[in-house]
């Protein structure tokens, strides 16, 4: 079975698009990799998505929102090269795990 699910920062506030009768949503997520280097920095993986259809409240979806994103990865080609995007299936808002719950 395909699925992932991510949790990170949006990198641009969403707004629908439509193509013909189908709409539709594309945006970015920065997601912070595990674990912390010696410094207590991490790296950032940026995921590509797109989710159809209409999205309840999609004003509240600003760049910086910390969300989580489910659905399943499609590899493709453009001009010779290989992509990866994530079609989402739904997008929430979540709040943030404090340092003490994350260690627990």
């Amino acid at each position: 079975m395909n699925s992932i699910q991510i949790h990170g920062n949006l990198t641009t506030s969403l707004s629908l698009e439509k193509k013909g009768d189908v709409s539709y949503v594309r945006g970015c997520v920065a997601s912070n990799r595990s674990p912390k280097n010696e410094k207590g920095d991490s790296k950032v993986d940026f995921f590509n998505f797109v989710l159809f259809g209409e999205i309840q409240d999609l004003d509240q979806y600003a760049m910086g929102v910390f969300v989580r994103l489910t659905g399943s990865i499609r590899l493709g080609e453009f001009d010779g090269k290989r992509t990866c995007e994530v079609v989402a299936r739904k997008i929430e808002r979540v709040a943030r795990k404090s340092n003490d719950e994350a260690a627990a």
